[in-house]
């Protein structure tokens, strides 16, 4: 068998390839795009591997466990309160943080930040004791309580989406801000009405 002229000529070619001097590539004389741009997409477009920091976890995470503390509390209001102002209060806060907490794990997810999946210790001792309360003793607590949590989440809120660094979380905490605001003013009407 005999081969093709062309195939015993290759490993020559190969080697004068080698031997060549190196020539360096002009330097461009025009910056070059980002890939994102390149590509037809702006660079906030595109996140590679997002920096995920200290602060951006932690305000996750008690955004997170703020969620399931106004769901948990709530939940109780529903079945221990008589009073169908603080009910109907309680059931707009178990929606609407539902699906802001449905959000966040989305994008804690993306981000790879793990989630309380309940609330620590300061709150769960203030779901004991508003378990024990009665009638409009209940109420009253449930409604100070409501008041007190989110004036702490709209502090934390306000606070991230000034500072944060995260885009997708500082999206989360000024889409969240304006519900948690409409909450406080809300709860604070229900204070006034139970005192």
């Amino acid at each position: 068998m005999t081969l093709p002229k062309w195939l015993l000529a290759t490993p020559l070619l190969v080697l004068t390839a080698c031997t060549q001097p190196a020539t360096q590539a002009p330097l461009p004389t025009e910056p070059v795009a980002p890939p994102a741009v390149q590509c037809g997409l702006s660079a906030a477009a595109i996140t590679v591997n997002p920096v995920v920091t200290t602060t951006d976890t932690c305000f996750a995470q008690q955004a997170a466990m703020s969620d399931l503390f106004e769901i948990r509390s709530s939940e109780l209001a529903l079945s221990r309160s008589s009073n169908d102002a603080v009910k109907r209060f309680a059931q707009t806060i178990i929606s609407d943080h539902k699906e802001a907490s449905g959000k966040l794990k989305t994008r804690a997810g993306a981000l790879n930040i793990t989630l309380p999946t309940d609330v620590d210790a300061p709150k769960l001792a203030d779901l004991q004791a508003l378990q024990v309360k009665k009638g409009e003793a209940f109420d009253r607590a449930y409604a100070a309580i409501q008041v007190n949590a989110h004036v702490d989440a709209v502090n934390l809120f306000t606070n991230y989406a000034a500072k944060g660094q995260n885009p997708d979380l500082k999206a989360h905490a000024t889409e969240t801000l304006l519900h948690l605001k409409h909450h406080l003013e809300m709860a604070r009407e229900l204070l006034s009405a139970v005192k």
